[in-house]
């Protein structure tokens, strides 16, 4: 079997002493896949996405392991790699998308001048060559009238349209691992579709290995290949998307996917669970 491209073995994270946000975390990321790490708000989901990209305060107390195996097949333990180190992957090797675009972009710069800021950093190109490759990363992202977009600032934009600056952005160094944490969590259900739909584009045209934050078990049926289920910052199931669905272990795992439509429940929604869960006497 492939060997795993990031590891994270019993992963903890407290801040200033208190109760643990994430508790013995272990999971594997396999090259190519997307890995759905899911569950209700304040199951330590997002947590561990920052303390993966080293973006966490000082506050917090990280314990365990995340191993990076890069394109030369080293291994890079991220936990308490230095700041000048991660630097030089963040962006570059491991891109991370954010929940709230308008929150993440900066606001006195335009769209493709922060594009293209990642690429003079992680690959030294010139202004110029910058530029003309924002304009290809914001049209690959499907933004019309790319050229004319990069010039705008980010409040000219609609939510959408940051989402995808944003992926631009993630992409633009063409990264080996891809983390989008709730990347459609703001945006109407039209949007979202597209917006889920460009990403597993990119990760097939890019063969980028994708962790995909949500809450959402729809989003996890149509995106992910495996899953990760979070409840109180630990990990309480993981397996298949295919096992997972149709036999879910745990009352936690159930009740997240009796939240999600079915067929017919709800006008717009055409994605329904793409796996049999079994009758109401069944669950």
């Amino acid at each position: 079997m492939t060997a795993p491209i990031l590891t994270v073995e019993s992963l903890g994270v407290t801040f200033g002493g208190g109760t643990p946000a994430v508790r013995d975390l272990s999971f594997d990321l396999y090259p190519g896949e997307t890995l759905a790490v899911v569950g209700e708000s304040g199951s330590g989901k997002s947590v561990t996405s920052l303390a993966v990209m080293g973006l966490l305060d000082d506050s917090a107390t990280v314990t365990g392991r995340a191993v990076y195996v890069d394109a030369a097949g080293s291994r890079v333990e991220l936990l308490g790699l230095g700041e000048r180190s991660l630097r030089r992957l963040r962006g570059n090797e491991i891109s991370m998308i954010f929940q709230e675009p308008m929150t993440a972009l900066n606001p006195v710069l335009t769209v493709g001048e922060q594009i293209a800021e990642a690429l003079r950093l992680h690959r030294g190109a010139s202004r110029r060559v910058a530029r003309t490759a924002a304009v290809e990363a914001m049209e690959q992202v499907r933004i019309p009238d790319p050229a004319r977009r990069s010039r705008q600032y980010p409040h000219e934009l609609s939510g959408g349209m940051r989402q995808r600056v944003m992926i631009a952005m993630a992409m633009v160094c063409r990264p080996r691992i891809l983390i989008a944490d709730e990347p459609t969590t703001a945006l109407d259900v039209t949007i979202q579709s597209q917006i889920l739909g460009l990403l597993a584009d990119l990760k097939d045209e890019t063969g980028t290995s994708v962790v995909l934050i949500t809450h959402d078990m729809g989003v996890v049926a149509e995106m992910a290949d495996r899953v990760v289920v979070m409840q109180q910052s630990r990990l309480v199931e993981r397996g298949t998307v295919s096992e997972v669905f149709r036999n879910p272990r745990e009352p936690y795992t159930r009740a997240l996917l009796d939240a999600v439509p079915r067929l017919g429940a709800m006008a717009g929604i055409d994605h329904p669970l793409p796996f049999p869960l079994g009758s109401e006497e069944e669950r």
